[in-house]
């Protein structure tokens, strides 16, 4: 992934904010999305902690559901494209970047 791309994708993402939905012993949910409430380019994270799993939907463009569900959902040319990977110091970079604004 392109340094341009990924400041593509942070353009996008600099008016959100996340929402804590639900912490119970079995399940985290948190919202993230713009500021105003808007559903475009909107991500939910769902840790199921007593399975260990993490769940990840959100916008997916043309694809999914009118453009909703899971990432699996995406054809596997897009999500398995090596140019939409991240290395490990964009990866780090990115988690930082999401902890800060959880």
């Amino acid at each position: 992934m392109t340094k341009e791309r990924i400041a593509k994708f942070c353009e996008k993402f600099n008016t959100h904010k996340a929402t804590l939905i639900q912490d119970t012993d079995r399940y985290l949910i948190i919202d993230w999305r713009r500021a105003d409430g808007s559903g475009d380019y909107y991500v939910n994270y769902i840790v199921d902690k007593k399975r260990g799993n993490l769940i990840v939907s959100g916008d997916l463009g043309e694809y999914g559901n009118n453009g909703k569900g899971p990432v699996w959902w995406l054809p596997k040319e897009i999500m398995w494209d090596k140019n939409n990977i991240p290395d490990m110091k964009e990866l780090e970079q990115m988690k930082d970047k999401l902890l800060r604004v959880l």
